[in-house]
């Protein structure tokens, strides 16, 4: 099994002309927990439509598990979390177990209910986050430090290769900005979950991170945190 989990060559992608990324090259080494930081309109969230193929690069690769993106079809490898939904709506009517048990959809079948593996995976994912005893509570009863450690279980209840984030910390305070991290921290080296997250938190994420990148102007820059050495 190869321990490099996402690798991408000279990704440039832009808008009528307009360079948004610009020859980046990348890698995600399976056991890491990977931060990309940058301002606002520097090209993060670009980056992560191109490596999940929500958009096409204008140029370059993009490999997940050694297998480029275009036939790449085994998604269930990578966890996702979104920036926050709809879901976190006080009125959605769903239960946190209905929640993450909706990422289990392929695996169930259209039309029939979860077996008991598939709760056992539930139940498994909540208790990673610390969130086993939420199991029964409406999703609009949650705070939101805790309905973000929802859909990380969501992401993870498929046991996924790889959990990618989109700025987990949106829109919670700064006291759950610290749990989130440690959990993920958790998940990382309790779990040995290699964790690729995009964020604007930068000076408290690099408590945490074993490597980090900015994202400036399109490029980006990057720095081993473990060794201290420039990339």
């Amino acid at each position: 099994m190869s321990d490099m989990l996402l690798t991408v060559k000279d990704l440039c992608f832009h808008y009528t002309n307009v360079d948004v990324i610009h020859k980046i090259n990348f890698s995600v080494e399976r056991g890491r927990f990977v931060g990309i930081f940058g301002d606002n309109g520097a090209g993060k969230s670009t980056f992560i439509k191109l490596l999940l193929g929500q958009l096409k690069p204008c140029q370059g690769e993009v490999h997940w598990m050694g297998t480029p993106i275009g036939v790449f079809n085994d998604w269930s490898r990578i966890g996702y979390v979104p920036q926050r939904t709809i879901m976190s709506n006080e009125f959605f009517p769903a239960t946190v177990q209905e929640v993450v048990t909706a990422n289990l959809y392929r695996d169930i079948g259209m039309f029939r209910r979860p077996r008991k593996e598939h709760k056992e995976k539930v139940k498994a994912a909540l208790a990673m986050v610390e969130m086993q005893r939420f199991l029964k509570r409406q999703i609009g009863k949650l705070s939101g430090g805790q309905m973000q450690r929802i859909y990380i279980a969501r992401a993870l209840v498929n046991s996924p290769d790889i959990l990618v984030l989109d700025e987990p910390t949106s829109g919670v305070d700064q006291h759950t900005v610290d749990r989130l991290f440690k959990t993920l921290v958790h998940l990382n080296r309790a779990h040995q979950i290699t964790i690729l997250m995009i964020t604007h938190e930068i000076e408290r994420a690099k408590e945490y991170v074993t490597d980090w990148y900015t994202i400036d102007s399109g490029r980006m820059y990057g720095k081993d945190v473990s060794d201290g050495a420039d990339s």
